[in-house]
């Protein structure tokens, strides 16, 4: 507190004092006399010494009334003043997530955890909105209790650092927007917001992750777990092995390590797929898919190529639209391993999901036709059952057409797939080292089995027109060349 003053007369002895926030004006006030104060033997000193404000008239009454009864008067508010009112700063409101390594789990109502579904971003299109930058507001004087000026503090402006994938543009109603200039994530470097078109996790993509679904390239520093999905529209970079799901709707795949399928993960992509390895996997690829080891016991859809300029195909199932190149074909112990040389619908998951269902259809119009016996097909005959097991058998019959009518849909489907399918001119089967007996290669309803082991290089051509194998010298298989690269790989 700050004394301003201190006054005595014949009735009374007046003390001012300044708050520190020099907003309220004090006084102490003791009687000299008994009885006989008046309100301007406090208002004409105060006022004398103090020229601002308009002090509290009912205050000062109570304090006479006090005065008057012989009671003396302690540190009484009699003057306020106004307080300054500082200014606000101008701010940058996002208005979509930023990029954040790791993420938060939901825990349901039951206690468990989420771990699959943790939304480290949004993504963003080139023109949307990301953020708000708000401009600051002015302030507004004050006076204290003296009836001196109080300065507020203007606000400042916020300046956001934007690198050239964001752009301000002019606003309304106090803000500018911030726009983004191509499709990605909204992140943040040394300070600088940014859209950037690449996603990179620097461990595996997993419990720290969650599942990713983003519209332009992702890298993996490490694997992607069994149980997550990994999608990416314009490519995916894997350092490690890869155990879960994996879609690029447009771009190509490349994993540094193997490709595993035990845990019922698949890589679907629209243009090549590279690997060191498949092992019990499922693969579907636009393009060339390019491996360095081995594949084993896995199922392989390309609408182009196999390469394995430096690996082994073993087991499992090859649907390609153009051909097969790999050091060694099969095993030594005759190991089951197909190779379909097919249209580009055929070597489709779509086309093999509809076949499979065709094949649970024939199973079970057998087993329902097993059932009903004679009465499949001589239905005139249920009449003359007795009620219990004549209802019966009419569910039966009811499921079997059913049954028949829906593999009658899945054919019809199947025709108009493949009267759009494409076909190479020739089909191709290179092996540089060895062809092992076991190995089946098909095409167009034609099988080539080796009687015995063969020796490479050399190829196996088929041509389109003729479903005719025939044993080449080596044919070098060329790699699919897309637009916008280079090559797939191959050679």
């Amino acid at each position: 507190m700050t004394q301003l003053f201190n006054e005595k007369n014949e009735k009374l002895v007046l003390r001012a004092e300044l708050s520190p926030d020099r907003l309220k004006l004090f006084i102490d006030v003791e009687p000299l006399v008994k009885g006989g104060v008046q309100r301007d033997d406090l208002l004409v000193p105060l006022k004398r010494r103090i020229s601002g404000g308009e002090f509290d008239l009912g205050v000062i009454d109570d304090i006479v009334k006090n005065l008057n009864q012989g009671r003396k008067v302690e540190r009484r508010r009699v003057l306020k003043g106004r307080e300054a009112i500082d200014g606000a700063d101008g701010k940058l409101v996002l208005l979509v997530r930023k990029f954040a390594e790791r993420g938060a789990a939901k825990i349901d109502d039951r206690g468990f955890a989420d771990f699959a579904e943790l939304n480290l971003f949004e993504n963003i299109r080139a023109g949307q909105v990301v953020a708000r930058l708000y401009a600051p507001k002015p302030g507004k004087d004050g006076v204290d209790a003296l009836g001196k000026p109080l300065r507020s503090r203007q606000g400042k402006p916020f300046r956001p650092s934007l690198d050239k994938s964001l752009e301000l543009q002019g606003g309304q109603d106090g803000y500018q927007k911030i726009v983004a200039l191509k499709d990605g994530l909204l992140s943040e470097d040394a300070g600088k917001l940014l859209i950037s078109d690449v996603l990179t996790l620097k461990g595996d993509l997993g419990f720290r992750s969650g599942n990713v679904n983003f519209i332009g390239t992702v890298i993996v520093r490490g694997d992607v777990l069994q149980g997550f999905v990994l999608r990416a529209q314009r490519g995916v970079e894997v350092m490690g092995a890869v155990r879960g799901d994996v879609v690029c709707s447009a771009g190509a795949v490349q994993v540094k390590g193997f490709i595993y399928g035990e845990g019922g993960g698949k890589v679907v992509c629209a243009k090549g797929l590279s690997a060191m390895g498949l092992e019990k996997a499922r693969v579907e690829s636009g393009g060339d898919v390019v491996l360095v080891k081995e594949a084993r016991a896995s199922l392989i859809m390309t609408k182009a190529s196999l390469f394995l300029n430096t690996g082994r195909l073993l087991g499992g199932e090859t649907r390609v639209t153009r051909g097969v190149q790999a050091k060694y074909i099969g095993t030594r112990t005759a190991l089951r391993t197909l190779i379909v040389l097919c249209s580009d619908v055929e070597a489709g998951s779509e086309y093999l999901e509809i076949q499979e269902r065709l094949r649970s259809h024939d199973r079970a119009r057998a087993l329902l036709k097993l059932h009903l016996g004679p009465l499949a097909e001589n239905r005139t005959r249920l009449s003359l059952l007795q009620p219990s097991h004549r209802e019966k058998l009419s569910k039966l019959l009811s499921k079997l057409d059913e049954v028949e009518a829906s593999a009658v849909a899945l054919r019809k489907k199947r025709e108009e797939m493949l009267a759009q399918a494409k076909s190479s001119s020739t089909w191709q089967v290179n092996f540089l080292s060895t062809l092992h007996q076991g190995v089946q290669v098909k095409s167009q309803g034609e099988v080539y089995t080796p009687e015995a082991d063969m020796p490479g290089p050399a190829s196996i051509e088929v041509a389109g027109d003729s479903k005719v194998f025939t044993l080449v010298e080596y044919k070098e298989l060329p790699a699919l060349v897309w637009p916008d690269q280079d090559s797939q790989g191959g050679k």
